[in-house]
């Protein structure tokens, strides 16, 4: 189904994106159930993320003003790469689809793929020269 192709520099899971409809209460269960610990917290227009470290794992929790009914569970696996271009080339020579085009956004470059059973994948490029320093450790 799928063709090889070279090799990429650093991949590693980096956060499970899910939508929320009450933050408080998100934050609230999983400090409560799974020990997380609040690493970010940002406003972006009409819209909140909060990244919590639970381990070595992350969680990134996202509030809209206006959510969708198909705004809840699961919106995308974050892998994270040194070199976005060269997987995302991978993944094209490979015959997965791209769903959102490269963007860049804050300190980050985004772009999403389509995985197996139609699970969005996002692969995020981190620019730590741009990037607020008490971040730091969340993205390394």
């Amino acid at each position: 189904m799928f063709t090889e192709a070279p090799e990429v520099g650093m991949i590693s899971l980096h956060h499970v994106h899910l939508y929320t409809s009450d933050m408080a209460a998100a934050i609230k269960f999983y400090q409560k159930f799974f020990d997380a610990e609040v690493v970010m917290d940002m406003h972006d227009k009409h819209e909140r993320y909060v990244s919590m470290q639970i381990g070595k794992g992350r969680l990134l929790l996202l509030q809209t003003d206006a959510p969708t009914p198909n705004q809840r569970g699961l919106a995308h696996i974050g892998i994270q790469t040194d070199d976005q271009e060269a997987l995302l080339g991978k993944l094209k020579q490979a015959g997965v689809p791209l769903r959102e085009k490269p963007t860049d956004y804050i300190f980050w470059k985004t772009a999403k793929v389509e995985g197996p059973d139609n699970v969005l994948i996002e692969i995020l490029e981190i620019d730590k020269e741009k990037m607020p320093k008490k971040y730091i450790g969340f993205f390394d």
